[in-house]
């Protein structure tokens, strides 16, 4: 019985390692590709994904920021969605808002992205 469990938490563990990132690797790749406000970035990941859930429309198609045109982008790893997101802010420029908070609102427009941005705040404060 006791190996038995083992297992199944081991089988858990290395599906998780393998297919998933943690936050830390998100706020690390965020630095090492220059991404402005990478902490705030981090907790977008965070709450688009479900705190990387692996069910997660997000995680299941590499997307963490759950970009879509039309329908959600798919990128071959995690890692993509953040390149991504990185050329986007370099295209539109956030010299052209006073913040990423108004870059946001301005740009992405969806529902409340007030309440949205709140929330992202209270992640990059508390997780």
């Amino acid at each position: 019985m006791k190996k038995g469990i083992f297992l199944l938490l081991l089988i858990v563990s290395l599906h998780y390692t393998v297919n998933g990132q943690t936050k830390k690797e998100v706020y690390n790749y965020c630095i090492e590709i220059g991404i402005q406000n990478p902490e705030f970035v981090t907790a977008q990941t965070q709450l688009e994904t479900g705190y990387y859930n692996p069910n997660s429309l997000g995680m299941k198609n590499n997307n963490l920021l759950c970009f879509k045109w039309g329908t959600f982008l798919e990128f071959n790893h995690w890692k993509e969605s953040l390149d991504y997101y990185k050329r986007w802010m370099d295209r539109k420029g956030i010299y052209y808002y006073k913040d990423l908070n108004t870059l946001l609102i301005n740009e992405w427009g969806a529902g409340d992205m007030v309440g949205y941005i709140s929330k992202v705040e209270w992640i990059k404060r508390n997780k």
